[in-house]
C-alpha cells in the first residue's frame, strides 16, 4: 500500500516438513567462517564425541553445510527489510 509505514520488525519462519534439513544457528554464519571453524575444529570432533561433549550443532553443520542455502533464502528478505525501512526513513 502506498504511504504505508513499514514495520521495524521482521521474521523468517521455517516450518516443519518444509525442508529435508532445517538450518541451525551455525548455518546463519558466513560460509567462509564456517569452513575456517571446520578446518580448525574437525580434528577434535572424535575426541569431543568420545567425551560426550555437547557439540552445539557443529557436527550437524559439518555434514550438512547449510550456510549457502540459508544465505540464499535469507538475504533477499533481509535486503527487502532494510530497503523498505531505509526508504521510509528517507520520507521522515
Amino acid at each position: 500500500a502506498s504511504g504505508a509505514t513499514p514495520t521495524a520488525l521482521g521474521a523468517i519462519l521455517y516450518l516443519e516438513g518444509e525442508a529435508d534439513l532445517l538450518p541451525n544457528h551455525i548455518s546463519f554464519l558466513w560460509r567462509g567462517t564456517n569452513e575456517a571453524m571446520f578446518e580448525l575444529l574437525a580434528p577434535l570432533l572424535p575426541l569431543a564425541r568420545a567425551l560426550n561433549l555437547f557439540l552445539l550443532d557443529f557436527d550437524v553443520e559439518i555434514e550438512s553445510r547449510l550456510a549457502e542455502p540459508t544465505a540464499a533464502q535469507l538475504m533477499p528478505a533481509v535486503c527487502r527489510f532494510f530497503e523498505t525501512n531505509a526508504a521510509a526513513a528517507g520520507r521522515d
